[in-house]
């Protein structure tokens, strides 16, 4: 019951606003028990509250129905990794995560595809709407000194895709990244 107000005194300290972090929660931690009887909910609502991004991960594959997404005080969803690599396996997949990214977009929800491990799958999901993603193309887990180093010497070029839900690849002339890397704005 203290985690939002330590959380959000933290945030002062450090000069950083609560929109500037992501809090991700399991369908299952706050689906499990029902969104009336679960303990979580309350803490979930008030760092929501707050003004802290709250984003529900692993979407797709357990607990969460659609009516969730107007019940919960989420800001966005991450689409689960098991659907994001079967996306050129068969229409299901590839029509499964469409659906998500235009009902995320449209909600105004934000969305971010985990498990991207190609350019190809990045390039897709950057057309098909979801503009972040996460995953072994852009880097394995990493503490903090090698994220430092990592950053150091990264070349943002590398992640040039087609313009979000463009349907298209941008000319030469409009070469704005579409991504962004899960923690960066």
């Amino acid at each position: 019951p203290d985690f939002p107000p330590r959380l959000s005194r933290k945030c002062r300290e450090n000069r950083l606003e609560p929109d500037q972090i992501i809090i991700e929660i399991l369908e299952t931690v706050v689906l499990s028990e029902g969104l009336v009887e679960n303990p979580n909910m309350q803490t979930i609502r008030n760092l929501h509250g707050a003004g802290f991004r709250i984003v529900l991960d692993d979407f797709g594959t357990g607990h969460a129905g659609l009516a969730h997404l107007t019940e919960l005080p989420i800001s966005g969803i991450k689409i689960d990794r098991s659907l994001i690599r079967r996306i050129f396996e068969g229409e299901t997949s590839h029509k499964i995560v469409l659906a998500i990214a235009e009902l995320c977009n449209d909600l105004g929800l934000g969305l971010l595809g985990e498990g991207v491990e190609t350019r190809e799958t990045a390039e897709w999901l950057a057309l098909a709407g979801c503009p972040r993603i996460q995953g072994f193309w852009i880097s394995p887990a990493l503490g903090a000194d090698a994220l430092r180093a990592f950053l150091a010497r990264l070349d943002p070029a590398r992640f040039r895709c087609p313009l979000s839900g463009s349907g298209r690849f941008p000319p030469a002339t409009d070469r704005r990244p579409a991504l962004r890397l899960h923690g960066t704005s």
